[in-house]
């Protein structure tokens, strides 16, 4: 009976840490966008590419690209003309 208890336990304390670091990295990702461009390309192209409608995946592709909600946007020509633009506005904001 303890043994099984046991195996039980150590596995709701895996998914447990596994649920833990899933959302710190998704907190962690909006809080730094280029740590997220780096770590998280799925989810940066959720919400910096032109289509919010797409990308939905928080931990992986793979469901996006199974369902054929994946859309490439990090290095992509739109991507860099959309970071200059993004940059000349912050840089006139700032004065």
């Amino acid at each position: 009976m303890f043994e099984l208890f046991s195996a039980v336990t150590a596995t709701s304390v895996s998914e447990d840490l596994a649920v833990i670091g899933v959302s710190l990295g998704f907190a962690y990702s909006h809080l730094d966008p280029m740590w997220c461009r780096e770590n998280l390309p799925w989810h940066y192209d959720h919400h910096m590419g032109p289509n919010q409608d797409m990308n939905y995946g928080v931990t992986t592709d793979w469901v996006d690209r199974l369902m054929g909600t994946r859309e490439v946007y990090l290095g992509t020509q739109r991507e860099v003309r959309d970071t200059v633009r993004r940059m000349a506005v912050a840089q006139a904001q700032a004065g």
